[in-house]
């Protein structure tokens, strides 16, 4: 398990609201299932990039347990490299990256990987 740090203030002010990035690049089919402790985001190839889902504000986060799971398909005959990519942003600055790489290959065409972050402030 990861522990994801956030802010509660920025110079002084309240700081903003925590947000997820997902980027998912290599593959033609795929989808993730992101869940924190109140809230629930699903996506697939079909959305639209990017995929940026508000996580809440500090005083909503301390202490709240997030896990997921992004399931890879390799529909093709020829083997495929893909990039997964999780960022954790607060006003504009990255908290946290999470990034996978690897080769789909024909024998093997489906992949599942999981990871889960605790999100506690600083």
């Amino acid at each position: 398990m990861d522990l994801i740090r956030f802010n509660y203030k920025n110079n002084g002010e309240d700081a903003g609201a925590v947000t997820i990035h997902i980027d998912i690049d290599g593959l033609m089919l795929w989808q993730y299932v992101y869940k924190a402790d109140d809230k629930k985001f699903e996506g697939n190839y079909r959305d639209k990039k990017p995929h940026v889902h508000a996580l809440g504000m500090p005083s909503e986060l301390e202490l709240d347990s997030n896990e997921w799971e992004v399931r890879l398909i390799n529909s093709s005959d020829d083997s495929r490299d893909y990039k997964i990519k999780i960022v954790w942003r607060q006003d504009g600055n990255d908290l946290f990256v999470w990034e996978k790489s690897d080769t789909l290959i024909p024998a093997e065409p489906a992949k599942r990987l999981t990871g889960s972050a605790l999100l506690a402030g600083k």
